[in-house]
């Protein structure tokens, strides 16, 4: 049986990860002392003053990869179990389940487009600026 106030819970503990990622990303870390930025260096280790940030970053990061995979699993029997019954929507006080049919996507070869018509290519290319974000990858851990 699905437990919808674990699914509730668990939702919950994402949004808190995802609050404390976004406070990193701003500068804004959880320990007061640790406002300052990192020295704008290429490559540098991460000054010690971080390292309780750092430790709870890596416990999220870890927390997060299981909460990802028990929502997978949980929406892949729901999934399962609607095929199954031929149901589209499922509903409860506190949440709509709604089945998305596949569908076939038509993507654009862009490599092979700018190798056999580059003018073309270039002519319909279109630039897009991105923001800095953080890769941040947990030693020893695989996805």
């Amino acid at each position: 049986m699905i437990d919808f106030a674990e699914i509730a819970r668990e939702k919950q503990a994402q949004d808190e990860i995802n609050a404390l990622r976004e406070k990193i990303m701003r500068g804004e870390l959880p320990d007061e002392d640790a406002q300052s930025q990192v020295p704008g260096e290429i490559e540098a280790t991460l000054p010690a003053r971080f390292a309780d940030a750092e430790q709870q970053l890596i416990e999220a990061l870890n927390f997060q990869k299981d909460l990802n995979a028990k929502i997978d699993s949980l929406k892949e029997q729901l999934l399962a179990a609607m095929q199954e019954n031929g149901i589209k929507k499922w509903q409860s006080d506190s949440l709509i389940i709604t089945r998305v049919f596949g569908t076939t996507r038509y993507t654009l070869d862009s490599k092979r487009l700018e190798k056999e018509a580059p003018e073309v290519y270039a002519h319909y290319r279109k630039a897009s600026t991105t923001k800095d974000s953080l890769k941040i990858t947990v030693k020893g851990i695989k996805d």
